[in-house]
């Protein structure tokens, strides 16, 4: 709306905001040398899951799909591995 009606504001343009939505965008970005935030994937149906090598605590758990905080909680910040599946946990049984 802002930019519709020309009305300045900060952060990030409509089209960054929209690429960044887009993980495997992102992910294309980071292979091509730009700076993005470690991450993996947990997909829904897994069971288990082993953290990539070069992560490292805390992690921050959030949904794949959504915009910016969105299903972001005083819980999704994990500084274990306990609290990493608790997140997880509650991530699935809240947003799906």
């Amino acid at each position: 709306m802002l930019e519709i009606f020309n009305i300045p504001y900060t952060g990030a343009g409509l089209n960054a905001l929209h690429f960044a939505m887009i993980n495997s965008l992102v992910r294309e970005l980071q292979r091509n040398g730009f700076p993005v935030p470690r991450a993996f994937f947990i997909n829904p149906s897994d069971t288990a899951f082993s953290l990539p090598p070069d992560m490292f605590f805390p992690v921050i758990v959030k949904p794949n799909l959504g915009d910016s905080s969105f299903g972001i909680t005083q819980k999704s910040v994990a500084n274990s591995v306990e609290e990493l599946t608790n997140a997880i946990l509650e991530i699935r049984e809240k947003i799906g």
